[in-house]
């Protein structure tokens, strides 16, 4: 079930772009694409639709709080890769754009993004 919660086209708070009628179609009434935007593997979202998901991107580790204010989170993932000093997974966001939407800056700072990694590895 979508969980759009957007009334109209135009800009969407949740997704951090603007929707087309198409999309907003999509979005809302087409199972699975709230969250492929979500993830940005739609074409015209942050990740580019030939982009594939890193094969080293892990579960869903957490969502942290978008520095635009707004409700919006972005989705934090483990990376099955890169670890730190002490052993643990390091955390990973698909793009650069995620990143800097983080509203920690501490948190910012940690993060790997997929789309900058070397090691990045496609399906």
């Amino acid at each position: 079930m979508t969980r759009c919660q957007c009334p109209l086209a135009g800009f969407c708070d949740t997704h951090q772009r603007q929707m087309s009628d198409l999309r907003h179609r999509q979005c809302h009434d087409e199972p699975g694409y709230f969250e492929a935007f979500a993830r940005g593997v739609v074409r015209g979202t942050t990740i580019p639709a030939d982009m594939p998901i890193c094969v080293h991107r892990g579960p869903l580790a957490r969502r942290e709080p978008c520095s635009c204010g707004s409700a919006t989170t972005v989705p934090v993932y483990r990376c099955e890769l890169h670890q730190t000093r002490r052993g643990t997974r390091r955390l990973c966001v698909p793009t650069h754009v995620d990143r800097q939407a983080v509203q920690d800056p501490d948190m910012r700072h940690a993060l790997l993004c997929c789309d900058c990694c070397s090691d990045h590895a496609k399906e």
